[in-house]
């Protein structure tokens, strides 16, 4: 349980609210993080615990109201068919790396259109993060 907390801790990614309020807290882990002999592997929530929460969530849905589904242009291939309740509109990582929180990676996108973009580009092969794996990936200085 140590190393988890350490994870956590010292890895994980950055609230996907930064690019909008710049939030600069740290996510937390889902109960299937795993700890072996090549290392820990983790899948990562997407909020912060306060844009889960109460004040914070309130913040998610006026980000989520104004903006809304960013694949009304087909950028994806096919194109949004209309406008969403706010509560169905979600966060996706376009690079599929949950650490990289820049504006540029972060979109808003429909149910409808996240679940067919993780299918059609393989997203959920990221879903859990090695991290002792990918650590020279995770941490590159540009």
């Amino acid at each position: 349980m140590t190393r988890k907390k350490s994870v956590v801790n010292n890895y994980a990614p950055r609230c996907s609210m930064h690019p909008f309020t710049s939030c600069l807290g740290h996510v937390g882990y889902k109960d299937t993080t795993t700890v072996s002999s090549n290392g820990v592997t983790v899948k990562w929530k997407t909020m912060c615990s306060y844009h889960r929460n109460g004040l914070g969530k309130l913040e998610v849905t006026a980000v989520k109201k104004r903006i809304g589904c960013q694949n009304t242009d087909g950028h994806l291939g096919w194109k949004c068919a209309g406008t969403h309740d706010p509560d169905v509109l979600t966060f996706d990582h376009v690079d599929g790396n949950k650490h990289n929180v820049t504006p540029e990676n972060i979109e808003i996108l429909c149910a409808n259109c996240h679940n067919k973009k993780t299918k059609v580009n393989g997203d959920t092969q990221s879903s859990y993060f090695n991290i002792n794996g990918n650590f020279d990936n995770l941490f590159k200085f540009v």
